[in-house]
């Protein structure tokens, strides 16, 4: 995350940014992180907003959660959400 309200995903071997994203309603980024398999990123914001996407294809979201919204998320079945 940066001061300009962009959170990056890099590719620190090739020295490259994979992914830029940011909020679409201008929401600041205030958490990102990577799941402990390296399968998973999340990106949440101040707009109370989290999405989660796949590493290995940073464009494909696996979810995108609200308050209140209850998601189980595994690395063998699809995201289940309810709101």
């Amino acid at each position: 995350m940066t001061e300009d309200g962009w959170a990056r995903l890099w590719d620190v071997a090739r020295r490259r940014i994979i992914l830029a994203v940011r909020d679409k309603g201008g929401a600041a980024i205030n958490a990102a992180a990577l799941s402990p398999d390296g399968t998973r990123f999340v990106v949440a914001t101040d707009s109370d907003t989290a999405v989660v996407c796949r590493a290995a294809n940073p464009r494909e979201v696996i979810a995108t959660l609200k308050p209140g919204a209850r998601c189980r998320l595994s690395h063998s079945a699809p995201t289940a959400c309810a709101s």
